[in-house]
């Protein structure tokens, strides 16, 4: 895997603590940043250019929605990949964002009524079709996640 910006944003430190690390212990050679509000995640953004974002959905300063529509008009010829976080739930949030049909957001197989966080197959972490065009969101996770849910979303999002 080739080394990555990886950029961690959540109001809870010791989250984004503990994510940064199993990032730097785990999945070796990104470079990792963290910070801590909405507002310090759009200055971080502009300065390091990242190619991966762990976003949180609510903050208490900017919302996470917000971050990502920073993030859409300003990442310039390289996308990163967003990869949501949420305790709300995927089902919610994309519901919340004007989501109609709940299969262009996950896929044709969701009648089995599984979580993003349930499988380590990548096709259950991934935000798919119009939904992942529509708010640039490639991954979603629903807090509590545990330390493998971390590391296959990233592999997931980095693997195309």
């Amino acid at each position: 895997m080739d080394s990555r910006k990886i950029l961690v944003v959540d109001d809870e430190q010791d989250l984004t603590f503990l994510i940064s690390e199993i990032l730097q212990r785990e999945a070796g050679g990104h470079e990792i940043h963290v910070v801590n509000s909405g507002e310090e995640a759009m200055r971080k953004f502009v300065e390091i250019k990242p190619d991966v974002v762990f976003l949180d959905y609510i903050m208490p300063d900017v919302k996470g929605d917000d971050v990502l529509e920073f993030i859409n008009n300003n990442h310039g010829e390289r996308t990163p990949a967003v990869i949501l976080m949420s305790g709300l739930g995927e089902r919610i949030y994309f519901k919340n964002r004007g989501a109609m049909d709940w299969s262009s957001v996950l896929g044709p197989d969701d009648s089995k009524g599984r979580d993003f966080g349930a499988s380590v197959d990548c096709a259950w972490r991934k935000v798919a079709g119009q939904m992942a065009e529509r708010f640039n969101v490639r991954a979603f996770m629903s807090k509590p996640f545990s330390r493998s849910d971390i590391l296959d979303v990233l592999k997931c999002v980095l693997s195309g």
